[in-house]
């Protein structure tokens, strides 16, 4: 019972932390402003590949559940442009996720495969409606949070992480002061948490600081 309770308070409140910044990313249009960007650096046809490259890299000192509900928003912005799509990106970043960048390959392939034969619609979420998510394509990117705010959320908590780990590894001596910052804001909750901040500042900007 100790054991299932340490799991459900570091794995559980991971997944709670990372749920609100994807719901905060939809609402802001943060998760909008991110596709117009990738789209128009890759173009629609590789975006697939760029979610699987992405959340390969994420997964790397992450859990799969946080990479999952960190990138599944920018699936839906994407899905709303190209719904019979919306099963290939998902899968994507499943794929890019796995063990290995063979396997993440291997599950891109399967996933373009499984797209031609099988239509999974975008659907409502408790969260976001279809109707919510298409009222951001006609929006004017002046009006969407910037590139750097939008990916803010998502690349901090990789960031703080990762350099806790490196700084962990290395032989050479780190100044105390450096290392004391990366053992506390490394650890995978409290990244979480300050990108949580982050997200719901830049949800309360786009709403001009007024609760709907």
């Amino acid at each position: 019972a100790i054991a299932f309770g340490n799991t459900c308070e570091k794995i559980g409140l991971l997944i709670v932390l990372a749920s609100i910044i994807g719901k905060c990313l939809l609402d802001s249009g943060a998760a909008e402003r991110i596709v117009r960007s990738m789209l128009s650096v890759f173009g629609e046809k590789k975006a697939p590949a760029s979610f699987m490259a992405s959340s390969f890299l994420l997964g790397i000192p992450i859990f799969f559940d946080t990479v999952f509900y960190l990138m599944v928003p920018l699936a839906r912005a994407m899905g709303i442009r190209k719904e019979k799509s919306y099963a290939l990106y998902i899968m994507a970043i499943v794929a890019g996720t796995i063990i290995g960048l063979v396997c993440s390959s291997g599950g891109l392939i399967y996933g373009y495969w499984l797209n031609k034969r099988q239509s999974v619609p975008l659907r409502a979420t408790a969260e976001t409606s279809v109707e919510e998510l298409k009222e951001w394509l006609n929006r004017d990117i002046a009006k969407l949070p910037s590139f750097f705010m939008s990916n803010l959320p998502i690349a901090l908590p990789v960031v703080l992480i990762a350099g806790n780990t490196i700084i962990d590894s290395m032989s050479s001596p780190v100044p105390e002061s450096v290392r004391a910052f990366f053992e506390l804001t490394g650890d995978p909750i409290i990244a979480l948490f300050i990108a949580t901040i982050i997200s719901l500042f830049l949800l309360s900007r786009q709403l001009s600081f007024r609760l709907k």
